[in-house]
Parts: C-alpha cells; structure tokens; sequence
C-alpha cells in the first residue's frame, strides 16, 4: 500500500518502488534460511580452500538447524572496527593494521573488490553480502568472508560483465 501511495507522489524514473520492496522481502527471507545459508557457506568454502588470501570458515552442514548455522569461529578485525578505529584515531589505521596484522589495507582493499567482482565471471553464484561487518581483516595480508545467506546468480552474459569490469579496471588506472 506505501509505494502505491509514494508513487503517487513521487514519479519513479530510476527506481520502481513495488520491485525494490519485493526484492527486500525476498532477501530478508533468504538470510534467514539457515540451511540454504550453510549450503552456500559450503559452496565457498570448497571454491576458495586454496585461495592464497582468501579465507572461508568452515560450516557442520550436520550441526546446522533452521534455527541455528554452526561454523568455526574467524578471528581478525571486520572492517566495521577498522572504521571505528579510524573514527576515533584518525589516519593511524593503516599504521596500526600493518603493525598489529601485517596487514597493507591500500594491498587488501583492492584485493578484496577483484575477488568479489570476478566471482561473477568465474562461479556459478556469488557473494552477495560484502559490506564491512562481513569482511574480517587477517594478519599477512588474509582476509574472510563470512555470512553467506546472500547469494547472486552470475550474469547471463559473462563475456559483456568482463568487459565492464575492464572498462572500470582501465578508467581505475588511468
């Protein structure tokens, strides 16, 4: 009822109200799924087991529930703390990251966003969740994903999405 009285209101040029909101409920729905959550968790978990940054905790699909997701515990800093720290001391976190972790954000963060971008072209489904509070920070320049209840289906045309993000990649650069 809201976002047909909003557009009434408001002409929707960029954003179709009725489909966000949809979207938002269905998501909500998925990340609540504890099962499918594992199942995706496991999904990563076998993809990057060899990966020489990436880290994904392990998941007892056997101890899982629909009401509890049972993984190994993953140390190191989320990036929300990482923002916090720098809110409170400000400039110092690189320093403090590198002494304390070993860790070059201006090497990870980067690192990070390729990794992310790339799944779409490389797998089957990708990571859908990557804000800060799901990014765990690792000594030695590691990093973990974790929260897994977002998934996306890679682009139909991978071959197009490749050439974007090299578009980007290029523009980054320049």
């Amino acid at each position: 009822v809201f976002t047909k009285i909003f557009t009434l209101f408001v002409e929707q040029k960029i954003i179709n109200l009725d489909s966000t909101l949809s979207e938002f409920e269905q998501s909500t729905y998925l990340e609540l799924d504890y099962i499918q959550e594992a199942k995706n968790a496991l999904y990563f978990y076998k993809i990057f087991r060899n990966h020489p940054r990436v880290y994904i905790p392990k998941t007892y699909l056997e101890l899982c529930t629909n009401d509890i997701l049972v993984q190994e515990y993953v140390g190191g800093i989320a990036a929300t703390d990482l923002i916090r720290f720098n809110t409170k001391h400000p400039g110092v976190y690189r320093d403090w990251l590198i002494e304390n972790y070993h860790t070059d954000p201006y090497t990870i963060f980067p690192n990070i966003a390729y990794d992310i971008a790339i799944q779409g072209i490389n797998q089957g489904i990708f990571y859908a969740d990557p804000h800060p509070g799901n990014i765990k920070l690792l000594p030695n320049n590691h990093y973990a994903y974790i929260d897994f209840g977002i998934v996306g289906s890679s682009p139909e045309n991978k071959l197009l999405y490749y050439e974007l993000l090299s578009s980007f990649s290029q523009k980054a650069a320049d």
